[in-house]
C-alpha cells in the first residue's frame, strides 16, 4: 500500500464537506477542540521547517470548523490521558480544560471521555476519524509520520464500528464534564 504525499490536503477537503465528523484521540486533543496556545504547544513540539506556517495552517482549519456552525456535527471521544498530559504550561492546560468544557456547551459538539478505570479498549491502535459526507462516509486513521485515508465501505464500516466501540467505553455527556472539571480542579 503506497503512501499518498497529498492525503492532508485531501483530508483537509473531506473534513470541509462533511456534515458529521466522529473522532477519537488517546493522545492529543483534537486540533477543532484546542486553544492556539496549546496547539503551538504541539507546533512546537513537531519538526516543521516553518512553525508559523504550520500554526497558520492548523488555525485555518480550526477556523473553517466552527465558521460552519451547526451545519458540521463534532462527536468527539478521548481518553482520559488526554486531560492528564500537561500541555505547554499549567496556565496552557487549565485554559484548555476551561475550552473543552466551553466546546461541549455547544449544540453541534458531543464530548465524552473514556475514564482510566474503563480499562482496555480498541483506541490503543491510535486516533481515527469517521467523516459523513452528503454520499458516503470516509474514515481516517492516525499514524506516524502521517495517517492513511480509507474509502472503501468494508473499511469505513470497520473503523465506524471500532469508534462505536470506544464509544462503548466512554462516560456519559455529563460525567465527561464531571471528569474534565476534576481535572480543572487541579489547576486552581
Amino acid at each position: 500500500m503506497a503512501h499518498d504525499p497529498n492525503w492532508g490536503k485531501q483530508l483537509v477537503k473531506y473534513e470541509q464537506e462533511s456534515h458529521l465528523i466522529k473522532t477519537y484521540h488517546g493522545q492529543v486533543i483534537p486540533l477543532a477542540l484546542q486553544t492556539d496556545e496549546y496547539t503551538w504547544a504541539y507546533v512546537q513540539s513537531g519538526t516543521p521547517k516553518d512553525f508559523d506556517a504550520e500554526m497558520a495552517e492548523r488555525v485555518a482549519r480550526k477556523k473553517s470548523f466552527f465558521s460552519r456552525g451547526t451545519e458540521v456535527e463534532m462527536w468527539a471521544t478521548l481518553d482520559e490521558s488526554v486531560l492528564a498530559r500537561e500541555v505547554g504550561s499549567p496556565e496552557v492546560q487549565k485554559a484548555q480544560l476551561e475550552h473543552l468544557l466551553a466546546m461541549a456547551d455547544l449544540p453541534q459538539v458531543s464530548l465524552r471521555i473514556v475514564p482510566f478505570k474503563s480499562g482496555a479498549h480498541l483506541g490503543v491502535d491510535g486516533s481515527l476519524q469517521i467523516l459523513s459526507l452528503e454520499s458516503r462516509d470516509i474514515a481516517y486513521s492516525g499514524a506516524q509520520n502521517g495517517g492513511r485515508l480509507i474509502e472503501t465501505p468494508g473499511e469505513v464500516r470497520e473503523l465506524s464500528v471500532k469508534f462505536d466501540r470506544i464509544g462503548a467505553k466512554a462516560a456519559s455527556l455529563e460525567a465527561s464534564r464531571e471528569i474534565i472539571k476534576r481535572y480543572l480542579e487541579s489547576y486552581e
